[in-house]
């Protein structure tokens, strides 16, 4: 955990440095806006898909060990659901028969962290024209870290990343590790 402290504070240095580079350049005033906020969003959506990703791939290592301790014929690439989620969820609590993860108290927040990794991913952060759940629209207007801009898009506050951070390593650390 520290040392993903340590790299939002470099991708915070980082942003720092684009956003001197940007302000540097002569350019009209709503240019040098939308490559501040483009800078940003770029460095703090990098940040918060490469560790959703890692997360992921620690809940298949979790799921890869607890078959092979208790030999389990079914892996988690067999499980049918509507999300890597709910996948995982299933797997635990029906073929590992272990405690559903889903009771975790992290649970809901890891679940919003797929529906914004989803949006960022095939819709490049844009919420326009797309039906987001009741869930995801009141955790926006909840978390002050986070929010929708004017443009209908995903912005991210360094606060947020530390949150995510958190919430991931605690699900990981209380998930049968």
């Amino acid at each position: 955990m520290y040392y993903a402290r340590i790299y939002v504070d470099l991708f915070e240095t980082t942003i720092e440095h684009h956003l001197r580079l940007i302000k540097k350049q002569k350019m009209e005033l709503y240019r040098r806006e939308f490559w501040i906020n483009e800078a940003i969003r770029t460095f703090r959506y990098s940040f918060f898909l490469r560790y959703y990703a890692l997360f992921e791939s620690h809940l298949r290592y979790i799921c890869e060990r607890i078959a092979q301790e208790k030999n389990l014929e079914l892996k988690l690439q067999d499980i049918r659901g509507k999300s890597f989620l709910d996948r995982f969820n299933k797997y635990i609590a029906l073929v590992a028969n272990l405690n559903p993860v889903r009771s975790h108290q992290s649970w809901d927040e890891i679940c919003i962290y797929a529906q914004i990794r989803n949006i960022i991913i095939h819709n490049n952060g844009n919420l326009k024209d797309l039906n987001i759940s009741n869930m995801l629209r009141n955790y926006f207007q909840n978390v002050s870290s986070i929010h929708i801009n004017r443009k209908m898009q995903i912005c991210m506050r360094k606060p947020f990343c530390c949150r995510v951070l958190s919430h991931m390593a605690k699900f990981i650390a209380r998930s049968y590790l």
